[in-house]
């Protein structure tokens, strides 16, 4: 069945975070309560959080046709914070413009050309009650049935950052901290409490989305529904021994056909390596695939949704997993594009004339990569 809400965004009433809460809510699943009101929240005397929303952390248009919405770009602030502001107030301190550099609301509108705004009009925030315990996000691998990717993370004294993979029940990686044994006696569980969520009558069950999850002493809340790729089962096992130019991914998720996918995939971009920033307003007709070799969250996702291939430089696998866990890009990166791969950063060299072709074309510079994947293994080389 389609996405109910792609069909009709403005069924997400302005407010995707709250609606499809509410919606998952009335199918009988945990949701924290979320109040009708700031000063409803107030009177609560509660822990709240003020949760951003916009339709395009949702879904937008690419091209003509929806592709997965942003993550990550606007903040979601305490209460206590900000106790003495109304909401319009709160929206003001909150995406107020920093010193120096813009806020990434500023960068989005600037990149696609928007009045900025236009865009916080459409800005509100909903009011969640903030519970304690374990921030999870699950997600079900897009290649291979049966397999989960899972994320723990926990502030305070008995803090906790894990990536895990599941598959058929049984937890068989797990990277950076270790978990408790009753967490990961929890994994079933939550991997059957995402299942419900994604069945839903209103999702589209042949997604593969993120949904973040708490989970406190024993109960799993839903917090958030993020689209990310179709499911589209791996065909083939990767059995053969690399050749002598290919190199063996550190980590891969997602799955070619048995004879590999060629594209050109950007080393260094001319918005970034010359200066320009987000006033440069027209985006790439077309990014196969890229390296991210800057410091930038709005530009990587705005592309990824079309991304076949999105290389990630690592030294040691466990930190950059945790990277994952911990916030929304690196999250992005290794979930919405077509393949994400972990790479081990001097097991590819870059031709040496790069930074002077850019300089003198002004354009962006890619090479031409060759990746195959079976969604467990993957080798990829220069074909330059």
């Amino acid at each position: 069945m389609a996405d109910y809400y792609l069909a009709d965004l403005s069924r997400l009433n302005g407010q995707p975070k709250r609606t499809i809460a509410d919606y998952v809510e009335s199918n009988g699943i945990l949701v924290p309560h979320r109040f009708d009101s700031l000063a409803e929240a107030r009177r609560s005397d509660l822990p709240v959080i003020l949760r951003s929303e916009h339709i395009d952390e949702y879904a937008r248009k690419l091209n003509g046709r929806f592709v997965t919405g942003v993550s990550g770009l606007l903040e979601s602030p305490d209460l206590a914070t900000h106790s003495d502001l109304d909401e319009e107030a709160i929206k003001g301190e909150v995406f107020k413009e920093p010193d120096i550099g813009h806020t990434q609301a500023t960068q989005y509108c600037s990149w696609l050309g928007l009045k900025k705004e236009d865009f916080m009009q459409d800005v509100t925030f909903s009011f969640w009650e903030k519970l304690t315990g374990y921030n999870r996000a699950v997600i079900a691998d897009s290649s291979i049935r049966g397999r989960y990717h899972i994320t723990t993370s926990k502030s305070g004294d008995d803090w906790a950052m894990n990536y895990a993979v599941v598959e058929n029940g049984k937890m068989v990686v797990s990277y950076f901290k270790p978990l408790p044994d009753e967490i990961i006696a929890g994994f079933e569980k939550l991997v059957r409490f995402y299942e419900q969520v994604r069945n839903l009558p209103r999702f589209d069950k042949n997604n593969c989305p993120v949904v973040e999850i708490q989970t406190v002493g024993n109960q799993n809340y839903f917090l958030q529904y993020h689209r990310t790729r179709d499911f589209r089962e791996s065909t083939f096992s990767l059995e053969r021994p690399p050749t002598n130019q290919e190199r063996e991914a550190m980590f891969v998720r997602g799955a070619t056909s048995s004879e590999g996918i060629t594209c050109d995939a950007t080393v260094l971009h001319a918005w970034w390596n010359l200066g320009e920033g987000h006033t440069r307003h027209t985006l790439p007709a077309q990014e196969e695939g890229s390296f991210d070799f800057f410091w930038n969250q709005v530009y990587p996702e705005l592309m990824i949704p079309q991304r076949r291939i999105q290389m990630i430089k690592s030294k040691e696998l466990d930190w950059e997993l945790m990277q994952v866990a911990e916030g929304h890009i690196q999250r992005s990166k290794m979930f919405k594009p077509e393949i994400s791969l972990i790479y081990r950063e001097n097991d590819l060299e870059f031709p040496e004339d790069l930074g002077e072709k850019l300089e003198f074309t002004k354009q962006d510079q890619k090479i031409k990569l060759f990746v195959v994947s079976d969604g467990r293994k993957a080798y990829y080389q220069r074909v330059d």
